[in-house]
């Protein structure tokens, strides 16, 4: 399994990327080959979700963790509208989505 990656994005960004934050502490933790609570799972699908800046990874002062190893692509059909969503799992989406939701396809790893 590949690894999650943390890349600097922004010039102002500090040296060394931050290591007490909650994304920090899930990529050490999938890293190291540990498994992700319903929590987590929940914490990063809504994260990725909810930023501008990447469809699959959660930024923390300049820096973005990349947690596409991890994540599903799925296409969400919701009140007749078909849309594009990165997730871990469908209970994880279901946990993100605000709504009613009709259906649920899983199209693959990214």
């Amino acid at each position: 399994m590949q690894k999650v990656v943390c890349y600097r994005f922004s010039d102002t960004a500090a040296d060394e990327p931050p290591t007490s934050c909650y994304a920090a502490r899930l990529m050490e933790k999938v890293n190291g080959g540990g498994r992700l609570n319903r929590e987590d799972k929940n914490y990063i699908t809504r994260a990725v979700g909810n930023n501008s800046f990447s469809r699959r990874g959660i930024p923390v002062m300049g820096w973005m963790f990349d947690f596409s190893p991890v994540l599903k692509r799925y296409l969400l059909n919701q009140y007749g509208h078909w849309y594009e969503l990165c997730a871990v799992d469908k209970t994880a989406l279901r946990h993100a989505v605000y709504g009613r939701i009709h259906e649920i396809v899983e199209i693959g790893r990214i």
